[in-house]
């Protein structure tokens, strides 16, 4: 393990809802070939040899049964902190940003329903961020895309060097730290922690990802997790 300045700490937000999942449960907790989403994300975390730590921000009525669930049935040895999470996402993070504060070199965040992050493509993210850039996965869009002006008319983007964002994404920790402080300070909120690194005025590198690093957040998705699982192996 790194020395205490040098850590990289992975930061997990789970606090949605999952209503486009129609499920009772919250998506993170729903299985996919019998193992809980948020568990094979963490999973591939502690695979990935650049992660110290991990933190992980859920509803604060979730903490008792979650700390269980990774104690009793699914242990992972790198998760140190399970914390209260926020209203929103950029809430979740912030409150794990606070309880890091400066421990940490480089801090590492993740959707904590993109269970099928390779722990290759982890470690390529977070060893941008060492190096002292913001980085985030993210693939070439392959469809055509269409926008709409306003007026009810569509119009063709051109697909070339448009990019579909996804997560790992990794920050050295002031950088992390400047981008959600100024956000609060204005009232921004963005979907990912990379817009907030780029209304700073700090270019985010691009990571080669895979198609295959989905977000989970239909029933769709949890079938086509089940067959990702079925013709390769992913995460355990």
């Amino acid at each position: 393990m790194s020395n205490k300045q040098g850590k990289t700490l992975a930061l997990v937000p789970a606090g949605g809802s999952g209503v486009r999942m129609g499920a009772e449960k919250r998506k993170q907790y729903l299985p996919v070939q019998g193992v809980p989403i948020l568990v094979r994300t963490l999973r591939a975390l502690q695979e990935a040899g650049a992660i110290d730590e991990i933190y992980l921000a859920v509803p604060a009525e979730d903490i008792p049964p979650v700390r269980n669930l990774l104690t009793d049935d699914y242990a992972i040895a790198k998760l140190s902190l399970i914390l209260e999470g926020g209203a929103h996402r950029q809430d979740s993070v912030w409150n794990g940003l606070k309880a890091a504060r400066r421990e940490h070199e480089v801090v590492l965040i993740h959707d904590a329903v993109r269970p099928f992050a390779s722990p290759d493509l982890i470690c390529r993210v977070a060893e941008a961020a060492r190096a002292g850039q913001a980085a985030l996965a993210a693939v070439p869009v392959k469809d055509t895309i269409k926008a709409e002006d306003g007026g009810g008319a569509l119009f063709t983007l051109a697909r070339e060097g448009l990019w579909i964002a996804q997560t790992p994404q990794a920050f050295p920790w002031e950088m992390i730290w400047k981008g959600h402080e100024q956000a609060r300070q204005k009232g921004l909120h963005a979907t990912d922690d990379a817009a907030l690194v780029e209304a700073m005025g700090i270019p985010v590198r691009i990571v080669p990802g895979s198609y295959d690093n989905i977000k989970i957040t239909t029933p769709e998705d949890i079938l086509y997790g089940e067959f990702l699982l079925a013709v390769r192996p992913v995460n355990p």
